[in-house]
């Protein structure tokens, strides 16, 4: 199968809101929107301009395909015409007007003063020369390419559906019937009719190949007329094939193309005095023609997306476009995402179901010949369907999801009259209701009918039953029973109009739907049809139509289809509408919402697929986060939980939820349950199974049910994760001081009452201000004192603390507090009988040595060292010291590798006799 792709142009994007589904093309493929002219440069190179201002593209002869819209009104385009290679013109309904400069690549509007016109034909004379013919014999001409326009007096007053510019001097249009053939021989400044003798119907299609051969085809009288001396005598012939010509072509003065209304195409090989046989390429309309000049190739579009191409010059045809099937669907029904049925057929003679179990990627047919358009399929269970056909007084039922069909014998006696719906709410009981009336019912999964009592006369269109004694029809009218179809009372739904289509959400929530004086009517019930209210449509909804499809998606959201293509939605129970773009104008009359999968069906054959948004099909409640509480000491995570769509006043409501945790056994517990309070989200603190600490992170698994009070549902939650943790940070230490020894700092401080503390940091310095943060602890340790010995005499230390918890939380830091290291205080416990000085050890030393020295009374103590050259490089002790030994460290690591000296000076505050000695010492770096 060729394989096609699809996109909306860029600004389509605008059109929808961020809820809107955006649709693909399952059948026909590339697409189902009419293709009304065609123009091809190349035999590979085709632009294709449709309904609903739809260009399509191909650049390889149609194996893929590029669909844009490209008028944000969404105005058909309607008649295209190329003056070069690069530029071109295409027009259409209510004064569209569009050119391209490069070649097709893109197109902008044309802005004129001609009104909403439908505009349908364009010749172009040249890139700034062109012609537009419009409805009621309009014409108008550009010199400038489109910036100003003149209306120009044709003498005629019908419609110009086409114009063929042969030469800037030879011009010729043609009207709707009786305007005929007109010409101009002068760019349009006058125009003489010069209708051939005989030619009295409408005509869409010209074609002359020169000045003097020429074609002219009637739209409905089936002729042909042709001349070969500019129009001074013709000739016509009459077709055996007989139906509207929409498009006339040659390609010289004897090799000649048309295409009809029958999707055939013929060929004249003698200048059109005789033509052969039609090849039927499809059940639609042809409606444009073009020819690859130089070549053998041509192309032929139309209806429902419908193209053919040759490339031997008409020897044999092939379609571009790929169709299951070319009929009308009147049904669509889907069981899941993958599995479902459209179903229709012709107005007469032939009805069809045709089966998907991929999504619609691919279709079969069912085995079985229904004879007649099927109008209504009713689905009890996915294997057990009934059949309701047109001009029919039987009904079919499969009991095998339509591989094989049993028909079963009604007591209607007539056989003309329309089935018009079936309906079963469950695999016995049903209603299958008719056009002239009629309503027949089963108790027996169709073994038997029997004819009801009927409350009108008049066409019955949609029946629904909600239980064996509630059902409802609408047509004319709109009638409910409750007693099984005894009695009938008519309802005052406060609309006015005709009634196509009916549907219900649960056994509350209905809607009808049709129309009134061509306007769409909707109206609503909440309470099963005891009261209904009519649906409010936006003020310039009255240009759309009947309104012959209703889909309810929740109780918030609901889809309506209806004639030429339109689809209206709302997601707040009908409050207000939106217009979705439309991508056809087949009259939409089957959509079936399943899943998150969204299918429509209708005219043509169309069926297109959409993923529904998420927010319309959430009837499941979600977790949409796990999070841990903030500010507390853990073991809880706050859940947030995304509401069922059916929390909501209407039927089926959700009452309550419930919160459910997986244990360590993979077991479930419900932990919790709240009510429901019609709101979109809640919040939920529930308790973990532990708390995640910086060694190991314990995961908590949780899910939420919803529950309806009657019936007793419930709607589950995907399961989510999340875990807790303690986030209060510990106390900051309290009492942290300092003493200073010799040679060493003791810090002290109180025991933390945390009950969650695991241990202390201490970070140091010798800046003043420093940052902990930016620095490793110089211990870590779950005492409250500690002993740094890691020091210099002479350096002063900063100090600061901090306390950590299980869970990594740090507390804030303490105050700084600073210690200036001076010399330790009687290591040895011993008082010497005379100062006494040491040797440093060790000598050599790199980078630290020990000073040893005693004082034997309590003594100003000054200890200095120099270098060699007599300078002080530290002044090491200036104090008063005890009676001892006492030790001194030395860190020369910033002073270079010599020969230095230090010397004690002690004078006892006795005033006895003083101390003087030094000795050297060596630095080896």
């Amino acid at each position: 199968m060729k394989k096609f792709t699809i996109f909306l142009f860029l600004f389509v994007c605008s059109w929808l809101s961020a809820q809107t589904p955006e649709w693909e093309w399952l059948n026909p493929l590339p697409t189902g929107v009419s293709l009304n002219a065609v123009y091809a440069p190349s035999e590979n190179t085709v632009w294709a301009f449709g309904d609903v201002s739809a260009l399509l593209t191909t650049k390889d002869g149609g194996i893929t395909a590029v669909v844009n819209y490209i008028d944000p009104q969404q105005r058909d385009l309607i008649a295209v015409s190329f003056a070069s290679a690069n530029v071109g013109y295409t027009v259409g309904e209510d004064g569209l007007m569009m050119k391209t400069i490069n070649g097709g690549l893109s197109w902008s509007a044309i802005n004129h003063t001609m009104g909403d016109l439908d505009f349908y034909s364009v010749g172009a004379a040249s890139e700034q020369v062109v012609y537009v013919g419009a409805s009621s014999g309009k014409l108008f001409k550009t010199a400038d390419g489109g910036t100003t326009w003149t209306e120009l007096n044709s003498g005629v007053t019908k419609t110009i559906y086409t114009i063929d510019v042969v030469s800037p001097n030879n011009i010729y249009a043609a009207t709707a019937s009786g305007g005929g053939l007109i010409q101009s021989k002068n760019e349009g400044a006058t125009w003489t009719n010069v209708t051939p003798a005989g030619l009295t119907k409408t005509v869409k299609t010209i074609d002359f190949i020169d000045a003097a051969n020429g074609w002219v085809a009637e739209d409905t009288n089936y002729k042909i007329f042709a001349t070969k001396d500019s129009g001074k005598t013709w000739t016509s012939v009459a077709l055996t094939d007989k139906y509207s010509i929409t498009k006339i072509l040659f390609v010289d003065n004897q090799t000649g193309f048309l295409v009809n209304a029958a999707g055939n195409v013929l060929k004249s090989i003698d200048g059109g005095a005789t033509w052969s046989n039609p090849i039927n390429l499809t059940i639609n309309d042809f409606y444009d023609l073009t020819y690859v000049k130089g070549t053998n190739v041509l192309y032929a579009v139309g209806r429902y997306g419908v193209i053919a191409k040759t490339t031997d010059l008409g020897a044999t045809w092939t379609n571009v476009s790929t169709a299951v099937y070319e009929e009308d669907f009147r049904v669509c029904k889907f069981f899941d995402e993958k599995n479902g049925m459209v179903a229709g057929g012709a107005t007469s003679g032939f009805g069809n179901i045709l089966l998907t179990n991929d999504g619609g990627d691919s279709w079969t047919a069912a085995n079985y010949n229904l004879g007649s358009r099927v109008y209504g399929v009713a689905t009890p269970t996915r294997d057990i369907w009934y059949v309701a056909r047109q001009s029919s007084n039987l009904i079919a039922k499969t009991t095998d999801c339509g591989a094989t069909f049993v028909e079963q014998a009604t007591p209607l006696a007539s056989a003309t009259k329309h089935f018009y719906d079936v309906e079963f709410p469950n695999e016995n009981f049903g209603m299958a209701v008719r056009s002239g009336g009629e309503i027949i019912k089963t108790e027996d999964g169709g073994a038997n009918w029997v004819e009801l009592a009927t409350p009108t006369t008049k066409a019955i269109y949609a029946v629904t039953v909600l239980n064996n004694q509630n059902a409802f029809i609408c047509g004319s009218g709109a009638f409910r029973t409750t007693d099984g179809g005894t009695t009938w009372e008519e309802m005052d739904i406060k609309i006015p109009g005709t009634f196509f289509s009916m549907n219900f959400y649960g056994d509350k929530l209905g809607y009808i739907a049709g129309y009134s004086g061509g306007y769409p009517q909707l109206t609503k019930t909440t309470d099963g049809g005891n009261t209904w209210n009519a649906i409010n449509f936006p003020t310039d909804f009255d240009r759309f139509g009947s309104v012959w499809a209703i889909e309810i998606i929740n109780p918030h959201a609901v889809w309506l289809g209806l004639i030429n293509g339109d689809m209206l939605y709302s997601e707040d129970g009908g409050d207000t509408w939106n217009e979705y773009p439309r991508m056809h104008k087949s009259t939409i009359f089957g959509i079936s919402a399943v899943g998150k999968k969204m299918y429509q069906a209708g005219n043509g054959a169309i069926i297109m697929k959409s993923s529904i948004p998420a927010n319309l099909v959430d009837i499941e409640p979600s977790i949409v986060a796990v999070e841990d509480v903030a500010d507390d000491q853990g073991g809880k995570v706050r859940l947030t939980i995304k509401a069922s769509s059916n929390d909501t006043p209407v039927l089926n409501k959700i009452v309550s939820y419930s919160v459910w945790r997986e244990n360590t056994s993979g077991l479930w517990d419900a932990i919790g349950s709240f009510s429901a309070l019609q709101t979109n989200y809640y919040y939920y603190v529930a308790p973990t199974l532990g708390d995640s600490t910086v060694d190991a992170v314990t995961w908590s698994k949780f899910y939420v049910t919803a529950h309806t009070a009657s019936p007793k549902l419930y709607y589950l939650s995907d399961a989510a994760s999340g875990y807790s943790i303690d986030n209060i940070a510990p106390n900051v230490p309290g009492g942290f001081v300092a003493k200073l020894g010799d040679a060493i700092v003791e810090l002290n401080w109180e025991i933390s009452k945390d009950l969650d503390f695991r241990y202390f940091e201490i970070y140091r310095s010798t800046e003043e201000n420093f940052d902990p943060t930016t620095a490793d602890p110089i211990a870590v340790l779950t005492k409250n004192l500690y002993s740094d010995n890691e020091v210099s005499v002479g350096t002063k230390y900063y100090y600061k603390l901090a306390a950590v918890d299980f869970a990594g939380n740090r507390s804030e830091y303490t105050s700084t507090i600073s210690a200036l290291v001076t010399g330790a205080e009687n290591v040895m416990g011993m008082v010497p009988e005379d100062y006494t000085i040491s040797q440093n050890y060790p000598n050599p030393f790199n980078p630290s040595t020990t000073i040893k020295y005693g004082v034997p009374e309590e003594s100003n103590v000054k200890v200095t060292i120099y270098n060699t050259l007599g300078e002080v490089v530290l002044n090491v002790v200036n104090t008063v010291q005890r009676a001892g030994y006492h030790v001194i460290n030395w860190n020369a690591s910033n002073v270079p590798s010599g020969i230095y000296f230090y010397s004690i000076e002690a004078n006892p505050l006795s005033g006895g006799k003083g101390f003087k000695a030094s000795m050297k010492m060596m630095l080896i770096k």
